[in-house]
């Protein structure tokens, strides 16, 4: 595992309300709801604010102030293993 995935998972277990939303999350992929949204875009991920900040430690690429570089970071995210725990599909 790696060191960003380390501190998600040491956040899910000390911050208060993230387990819910991680979990939350987590029923959501198992379930099909998500499919339901044809027609008003896809949501690839959904980031509980308590990671936000880990998230722009780990990766200050995807905040980068050149909107198009940090898009195309994005997408780069989307597709890496970092991003598992957020996704809302199952796959991406």
């Amino acid at each position: 595992m790696n060191t960003f995935l380390q501190a998600v998972k040491i956040a899910y277990d000390t911050i208060p309300g993230l387990k819910h939303d991680m979990d939350r999350l987590r029923d959501l992929r198992k379930s099909d709801n998500h499919k339901d949204m044809d027609g008003i875009g896809r949501m690839a991920l959904s980031i509980p604010d308590p990671i936000k900040p880990l998230l722009k430690a780990y990766f200050p690429e995807l905040y980068q102030d050149d909107q198009q570089l940090a898009a195309v970071q994005w997408k780069r995210f989307i597709k890496s293993a970092d991003s598992l725990p957020f996704r809302v599909a199952g796959k991406i």
